[in-house]
């Protein structure tokens, strides 16, 4: 290899290390259709901000258009980005009052990792928080073993889904007189007391499955209404069904 070479071969290889990036990036947008595609949506602000680095000494090179471009869509990446994510928060303790004498409750919401070597420490936190209710993901049949360790704190239990499906566990019985349901092969539920348009507007564009109206109605992730209310709803909104 000449001298002259190496410098050129260092180019190409960080205009392909920056191009990979800005397609990692791209993948996570699409995580919808797949769990692989999804698992680039964890890191795209570590691969938005790589990838912005390697762009800037190329904007010296010949593929000046192609690091700018990346530039842009890394910066448009960040932009959508939780200030959280990029470290701009600090660290504060949800703390709620009861108003007019209503209870108050603590709720525990973890990503459990399906495979987690180390389930004693999630148990052990359990114990030393003592929510009253608990939003688990990733529940698989080894957590759901586990998770029985705790079932007398718990007595009331949804779980839903298999290997990446969630689990909710609850000191208090839910609401009387409601089915728990889960949807979207166990990927996403939504369960409130509001109204489905209370909730499409807090969500919005988002369009998600949810069970509403203390699960008189629910939709699925298809927008298809069901429960007790789908019947006279779809005769007054035409685009129910």
């Amino acid at each position: 290899m000449t001298p002259s070479a190496k410098p050129r071969l260092i180019v190409v290889a960080t205009f392909a290390a920056m191009l990979a990036l800005a397609l990692m990036v791209l993948a996570g947008y699409f995580g919808a259709h797949s769990s692989f595609l999804d698992a680039f949506s964890h890191f795209r602000v570590h691969f938005a901000i790589a990838a912005a680095a390697l762009a800037l000494p190329l904007l010296a090179s010949r593929y000046r258009l192609t690091a700018a471009s990346v530039l842009v869509f890394a910066a448009a990446c960040l932009s959508t980005a939780p200030a959280s994510m990029l470290g701009f928060t600090t660290p504060v303790e949800a703390r709620a009052a009861g108003v007019d004498g209503q209870p108050v409750y603590r709720l525990l919401q973890m990503n459990l990792r399906f495979n987690n070597p180390t389930p004693e420490k999630v148990l052990s936190l359990v114990g030393s928080t003592q929510p009253d209710i608990i939003t688990f993901e990733e529940t698989s049949q080894m957590w759901q073993e586990k998770l029985a360790l705790i079932a007398h704190a718990y007595p009331h239990r949804i779980s839903c889904g298999g290997t990446f499906g969630a689990t909710i566990l609850s000191r208090r019985p839910f609401v009387e007189g409601t089915q728990p349901q889960s949807f979207g092969r166990g990927a996403l539920a939504i369960a409130t007391g509001r109204t489905e348009a209370d909730i499409d507007r807090f969500l919005c564009p988002l369009r998600l499955p949810l069970a509403c109206e203390h699960g008189a109605l629910y939709r699925l992730g298809s927008s298809r209404a069901g429960g007790a209310h789908a019947a006279a709803r779809s005769r007054c909104d035409p685009r129910a069904g």
